[in-house]
């Protein structure tokens, strides 16, 4: 299962109605539900893997008081790299979990590359598709093909059968910032998806 989405919003912080940080919400918050939700599925077969899409912007996240969803001191940039450490961590804690509970899937995460893309595009503020960041998102010097190889090589090589659990970059296992990192806080995450999974539900079955 491959879990990749992400975006680079505008100036001014934007929410979903359970005060869900887009950001987060596409980066950590959906792929943990969709791992987490068809894993009885993906147990069923002998080699199933899960490779979720960070970035090597995450060296560039600031998780001092680990507000997730930057509830305060919303910045658009800190709120990207963020999403793609947390996406790391998440990535490590499933991993372990998985692990504990003898099951078959492996879940590990990469770096694309610097891929000419139109995310900043997806931002409705004017302002940052046309800024510096949304310019350089078009001048990176992958495309869209070459950008997933890494993704396709965790996808189908026999080369990473087993592995789980990593960061991969051109098709190598490298080295993630452990900035503040911990069980404990990985767990915090993990807490704070749950806790806005239940918000979401709750507000469904009152719908």
């Amino acid at each position: 299962m491959f879990n990749n989405a992400g975006l680079y919003a505008g100036k001014e912080r934007k929410a979903s109605a359970e005060n869900i940080e887009l950001t987060f919400m596409l980066s950590v918050l959906v792929p943990y539900i969709l791992t987490t939700e068809l894993s009885p599925l993906l147990e069923k077969a002998a080699d199933s893997r899960v490779i979720n899409t960070s970035s090597y912007m995450h060296h560039f996240a600031k998780v001092k008081d680990l507000d997730f969803g930057f509830e305060t001191n919303y910045n658009p940039g800190l709120a990207y790299n963020n999403s793609k450490l947390y996406t790391i961590w998440m990535t490590r804690y499933l991993a372990r979990e998985f692990f504990l509970r003898g099951s078959s899937i492996t879940i590990n995460a990469y770096h694309p590359g610097l891929i000419s893309t139109n995310l900043g595009n997806d931002s409705s503020d004017e302002k940052t598709k046309k800024s510096l960041f949304g310019r350089l998102m078009k001048s990176f010097p992958k495309n869209l093909d070459e950008g997933i190889e890494t993704g396709y090589y965790l996808t189908l090589s026999e080369e990473v059968t087993g592995l789980t659990g990593y960061y991969f970059d051109e098709k190598k296992v490298k080295s993630v910032s452990e900035k503040g990192y911990t069980l404990e806080k990985a767990q915090n995450l993990i807490t704070y998806c749950n806790n806005k999974i239940e918000l979401f539900q709750n507000k469904s079955t009152i719908s």
